[in-house]
């Protein structure tokens, strides 16, 4: 892999004047609490004030890193805190989409490499997650009646109608997906 610089900043887009102001960068942080630099992550406005991030990837020069930790970023303060979260948590991973739902966040999919002795494998993931915005733990979802069993995929796209969350496209390895399934109402 060529050599790759992966950022944590944060920028605000102004959607009437079209044009970017930086929020938070890692060199103007008087804290040392901060998400570790990153892409392929979900980002998620969770209230007025607060955006959250789950997952993601890196390279640290050898080998690929996934993560599986969230992290909420206030507006008001432009300050990071990390959601630490006890079991049971997602599988790290990247290339996942998290839609807001109600007072939840919905996470499905994704993808991460398993390096398990000479062989690495690409492993999609087509499960689905609930982030409590109020409790702020993690809860997995079990298959619910009614909804489409949708394959194993990263790199999809979620769209929140109404109460249902429809997910279109997507890859898993080299096969590239356009079809769309639906995830109906999910338990609060």
């Amino acid at each position: 892999m060529q050599s790759t610089v992966f950022f944590n900043d944060v920028y605000e887009l102004n959607l009437e004047t079209r044009e970017w102001t930086r929020l938070w960068k890692k060199e103007n942080s008087k804290k040392n609490v901060q998400p570790s630099p990153r892409c392929w992550h979900s980002a998620n406005m969770i209230s007025d004030h607060e955006m959250m991030i789950f997952g993601g990837f890196s390279f640290n020069g050898k080998r690929e890193i996934y993560f599986d930790d969230t992290w909420i970023f206030n507006l008001r303060d432009n300050t990071w805190t990390e959601i630490k979260s006890t079991d049971p948590v997602p599988l790290a991973r990247n290339r996942q989409t998290c839609t807001l739902l109600g007072e939840n966040v919905v996470s499905f999919g994704g993808n991460y490499l398993n390096y398990g002795g000479d062989n690495i494998e690409d492993i999609f993931l087509g499960d689905i997650w609930l982030f409590s915005l109020s409790s702020r733990k993690w809860e997995p979802v079990e298959q619910i009646e009614g909804n489409e069993p949708a394959l194993l995929r990263g790199h999809h796209s979620a769209t929140l109608v109404g109460d249902s969350i429809y997910l279109f496209g997507g890859e898993m390895s080299l096969t590239r997906y356009n079809d769309m399934h639906m995830i109906r109402a999910l338990p609060a």
